[in-house]
């Protein structure tokens, strides 16, 4: 009887594939490719013992089997799940289609408890791109890993369940967390900034980036905090682009846009990516996601020349053992500082870096006398979802990409189009930042939900971006 399983072996903090041919008699033979054949042999003996004590024996048959073990410890003082839902299979004669499209990762102790994994992620990671339909690992792990609707999480606590879903194929609800009250039902005080509002739902929706600045103690972090509770979910591609980043930096896997904060104490390495194992950066680990710089000002100018490379080439490409690793980086920079950028010393704030900063927002003392305003979750995301919404059907007609080479080909009101020409004339700004005003001003309009740009809202991206 020949029997295959698809599994996976880890090594170090790799996932492949290894092959382990099995005889079962008397005493029981065992080949392998892959990992040494002293642990594989080592591996067996435990798992006969285990379930020799709930009374399954070892038949005169021969399997062939793909297994996942740790093929980097020193020592083995446990159980490789695998091991033992391939040995259960094979002498219950389970077929084929059955079972080889699943995942058994983890290992029991000899009490019969399943221990937690170390990195769950990387094994979901694995079981996504190779369409398996269970994965099967410690229950304390599930918790860690997002649900999807393509690969169904089996959680195992001891041996006993482990032989319930051979036996069964059936799936223990997973019991989640008790319920706690979710931010879309959070009312969160905070003293009202108008604004700053309005450019981080701008910021959001088209991707600008955006430094808000004010003195200290103003309400610059507190109103970006709030923001970053509703920020939207990823798609299914933004997802994908990110597993491999998270995993490699051992991240929790994200299901909304990731907000990644930065310092001017973080060194450029962490900023943008490096080291001995060429690990990602922040920039890359907030790829489709937001850079959240606090006290911007207090970068140094190589950190910030870092910080432009990123927002010029959404990629970062870092050089390893004369290879080349390359991350994405395409993300949105939001940072706060206590001074207007463009009254800093223009040594620090170049005029290129300043170019890509599409909103500039000063905050001021609130009105003591009206008390705090409240921040409604669930109104601000249903806000940009509408918005996110009606940019993409737009997107879908017209293209955005260099509006101000296009612009009278695009929706815009005959006012609108006598105002463009006006600044044009005027000659304020570079292309680049006459670009970002105008796709500034688009966001105004998908935010609004209007079928044409308007000459206000030109006006108010014009007061944003703040060209000279």
């Amino acid at each position: 009887m020949v029997f295959a399983q698809k599994t996976f072996v880890q090594k170090g903090i790799d996932v492949e594939i290894s092959t382990i041919s099995l005889t079962l008699q008397k005493g029981f033979g065992v080949r392998s490719s892959g990992i040494p054949l002293a642990l594989i042999k080592d591996q067996f003996d435990r798992a006969k013992i285990l379930l020799d004590q709930i009374g399954l024996r070892l038949k005169r048959v021969r399997y062939f089997f793909q297994a996942s073990i740790s093929a980097n410890s020193s020592s083995y003082v446990v159980s490789e799940m695998a091991i033992i839902a391939l040995l259960v299979n094979g002498l219950r004669g389970q077929s084929h289609k059955e079972t080889c499209n699943d995942i058994y990762v983890g290992s029991f102790d000899l009490n019969d408890r399943a221990l937690a994994l170390e990195y769950p992620e990387k094994y979901y990671v694995a079981a996504l791109k190779r369409n398996v339909k269970h994965l099967v690992l410690p229950e304390t792990n599930i918790k860690q890993l997002p649900r999807s609707n393509e690969v169904v999480l089996v959680g195992i606590r001891t041996l006993s369940d482990l032989l319930q879903f051979l036996e069964t194929r059936s799936v223990r609800p997973i019991e989640d967390e008790p319920v706690k009250l979710s931010c879309d039902q959070e009312i969160m005080p905070f003293f009202s900034q108008p604004m700053a509002a309005r450019a981080l739902d701008l910021a959001i929706i088209g991707r600008h980036h955006l430094v808000l600045f004010g003195r200290p103690g103003i309400g610059k972090t507190s109103i970006i905090q709030h923001y970053t509770k509703v920020l939207p979910a990823l798609n299914k591609e933004q997802k994908k682009s990110l597993w491999p980043i998270e995993v490699k930096r051992n991240k929790p896997l994200s299901e909304c846009i990731p907000a990644v904060y930065i310092h001017p104490k973080m060194s450029v390495g962490e900023i943008y990516g490096g080291g001995r194992q060429a690990f990602p950066g922040a920039i890359s680990l907030a790829h489709h996601g937001i850079v959240l710089a606090d006290e911007l000002d207090h970068f140094s100018k190589l950190k910030l020349e870092t910080l432009k490379m990123g927002l010029e080439e959404a990629e970062v490409v870092l050089d390893k053992n004369q290879s080349t690793a390359r991350y994405p980086a395409a993300f949105t920079l939001i940072g706060s500082c206590n001074e207007d950028l463009r009254e800093l010393s223009a040594s620090q704030f170049s005029s290129s870096f300043l170019d890509r900063i599409d909103l500039i927002v000063q905050l001021h003392k609130p009105n003591l006398d009206e008390g705090l305003g409240f921040f409604v979750p669930a109104e601000v995301r249903y806000r940009l979802e509408q918005a996110i919404g009606y940019r993409d059907e737009m997107k879908a007609k017209y293209s955005f990409e260099s509006p101000i080479t296009t612009y009278r080909h695009l929706p815009i009101s005959k006012e609108g189009m006598s105002f463009i020409q006006e600044v044009l004339g005027a000659d304020k700004g570079s292309v680049r930042s006459l670009n970002r005003w105008l796709q500034t001003s688009f966001s105004m309009m998908f935010l609004d939900q209007n079928s044409q740009l308007t000459e206000e809202q030109l006006a108010e991206a014009l007061s944003f971006k703040r060209l000279n």
